[in-house]
C-alpha cells in the first residue's frame, strides 16, 4: 500500500483499495482468533479498472498483484505451474521430469517477482482468422488457457477488454469470453483477472456478457489527472533523470500542461499526453543551447533555451 499512496493523484482508487486491504485482513485476524468460524473469502477478486488511457491503470495492477500475493489472497505460483485439462482436442501434451502433464511450460522467474501477464484481443483472437471452425476452436481455448497460465500466482491484466468481443456477430471473441468467464472463477484463488477500458463500453461489454458481472465484483474508477497532478508528476519525471526545474521550466511546463492535454482547473487529462513534449524538450537538439560553462547547477538544471524567448 505504501508504494501505491505514494502515486499522483488517483483517490477514489487509493481509498477503494484500503478498503478492500482491511476486509481481507479483517478476514484474517477472525480465522485466526476464531478457528471454527468460517471464512469470509470465498469470493473472486477479479475487478475492473475503468477510465482513461495514461491513468496508470497498468501501474496500479501490477502494485495490486504484489498486494494481494503478499496477503495471500493469490496462491503463490508453484514451481511447475500445471493444467490438467488433457483432454483438448489436437493438443500436444509434454511429460516433464516431475511426471506432471504440462500444456504450457514456463520458464522459472524470481520467486519475488510479481506474475503479472498483460493482454489484449490481439492476444486472445487474432489468431482464428482464416481457420476452419475447429481449428478456431481450439486456438480459442489454447489462446485463453494460455494466458490464464501464465498469469498464475498474480494478475491477468486484459486491457480494453470491452475489444474482446465486437458489437454483431463475433463468435471467436464469445468463444474467447466464454472461456475466460469459467476459467478466471475455477482460478479465482490462483490468478485475479483485472479488465481495463473506458467506463462507458465497459458497461456495455458487462451487460451483453452477465457471467462476468458476478464473478468480477470490484471495480474502481481511474479519475483525469487535474493540471496540479501532471505538474507533479513532470517533476518526478525531471527528479528521475537527476534535473531539477528552474522557475521559467516550470512556467513552460505549466503552459505545455494546459496546451496538450486542454485540461483546466475542474477537468483533468492523463500524464501520457504531458511527457511526450517534457521528454522532447529536455532530450530534443537544441534544448541546452547557448554558451555555458559545465558546473553542478547547469549540470542538474532543466532550462531548454527556447524558454528565453518566451
Amino acid at each position: 500500500m505504501e508504494k501505491l499512496n505514494r502515486l499522483v493523484g488517483l483517490t477514489k482508487v487509493k481509498a477503494g483499495m484500503a478498503e478492500l486491504r482491511a476486509m481481507v485482513e479483517f478476514d484474517q485476524w477472525r480465522r485466526k482468533l476464531l478457528p471454527a468460524a468460517k471464512s469470509l473469502m470465498g469470493q473472486s477478486f477479479h475487478m475492473q479498472f475503468l477510465g482513461n488511457p495514461g491513468t496508470g491503470k497498468t501501474v496500479v495492477a501490477r502494485l495490486v498483484g504484489k498486494l494481494l500475493v503478499e496477503m495471500g489472497v493469490i496462491k503463490k505460483k508453484d514451481r511447475l505451474q500445471t493444467l490438467l485439462w488433457s483432454s483438448l482436442p489436437g493438443t500436444t501434451l509434454q511429460l516433464r521430469s516431475s511426471n506432471v502433464w504440462c500444456l504450457f511450460p514456463h520458464q522459472e522467474k524470481d520467486k519475488d517477482e510479481a506474475i503479472f501477464h498483460e493482454v489484449s484481443r490481439a492476444d486472445l483472437v487474432a489468431e482464428y482468422k482464416g481457420q476452419t471452425a475447429p481449428k478456431a476452436l481450439r486456438a480459442a481455448l489454447r489462446a485463453v488457457l494460455g494466458a490464464v497460465s501464465k498469469a498464475i500466482g498474480g494478475v491477468l491484466f486484459v486491457d480494453e477488454a470491452y475489444s474482446l468481443k465486437k458489437e454483431g456477430k463475433d463468435s471467436f471473441g464469445q468463444e474467447a469470453v466464454d472461456t475466460l468467464i469459467k476459467e478466471i472463477e475455477d482460478k479465482r484463488d490462483q490468478v485475479v483477472a483485472i479488465f481495463a477500458g473506458y467506463e462507458k463500453e465497459m458497461e456495455t461489454f458487462f451487460e451483453a456478457n452477465p457471467g462476468f458481472k458476478s464473478r468480477v465484483p470490484f471495480k474502481f474508477y481511474f479519475d483525469d489527472y487535474t493540471c496540479a497532478e501532471l505538474n507533479h508528476i513532470s517533476g518526478i519525471f525531471l527528479e528521475d533523470k537527476g534535473f531539477t526545474a528552474s522557475d521559467e521550466a516550470k512556467k513552460w511546463i505549466d503552459r505545455t500542461v494546459r496546451f496538450s492535454t486542454g485540461c483546466c482547473d475542474d477537468q483533468g487529462s492523463d500524464c501520457e499526453a504531458l511527457l511526450g513534449p517534457v521528454d522532447l524538450a529536455l532530450l530534443g537538439p537544441g534544448g541546452f543551447g547557448g554558451i555555458w560553462v559545465p558546473n553542478v547547477q547547469v549540470l542538474t538544471t532543466w532550462a531548454p533555451c527556447e524558454l528565453s524567448r518566451n
